[in-house]
């Protein structure tokens, strides 16, 4: 039997259902800017393996549905595709550190108002730091 809040060795199957939100402001200098606005929302598929405070993941990342909001009355919706993801994480007892790799892919949107959103990429790479206070 495990102790509550223990972490079991071992390799497992996740699915992830997520939303993400963020914003870019493009501006040509100081001049004729406007601000995307994204909304996925998207499933991850994956494996995670445990052992000891050490944590990976990996899988494939799906947006379901990619809205683009330019401005206040432009709105387009980009093709999605699928994209890589990867983590790897350590826990020792209150503090957490975590590598990560994401992205989003998607092709051309249909034109709307005369407008598209070309192919485009986003790749990410960081790391994070917590700690928790219980």
């Amino acid at each position: 039997m495990s102790k509550p809040g223990s972490v079991r060795n071992g390799t497992g199957a996740e699915f992830v259902l997520g939303l993400d939100i963020w914003s870019r402001t493009l501006d040509k200098n100081g001049s004729h800017g406007y601000v995307e606005t994204y909304t996925v929302i998207y499933s991850r598929v994956g494996l995670r393996h445990l052992v000891g405070g050490w944590k990976s993941r990996i899988g494939i990342k799906y947006p379901w549905l990619v809205h683009e909001a330019v401005g206040s009355s432009l709105f387009l919706a980009p093709t999605p595709e699928s994209n890589l993801y990867a983590e790897i994480s350590y826990q020792q007892d209150r503090f957490n550190i975590v590598l990560y790799a994401d992205g989003y892919r998607s092709a051309a949107s249909p034109p709307s108002g005369g407008y598209y959103q070309p192919t485009s990429t986003m790749d990410t790479i960081g790391i994070r730091f917590s700690f928790s206070t219980d």
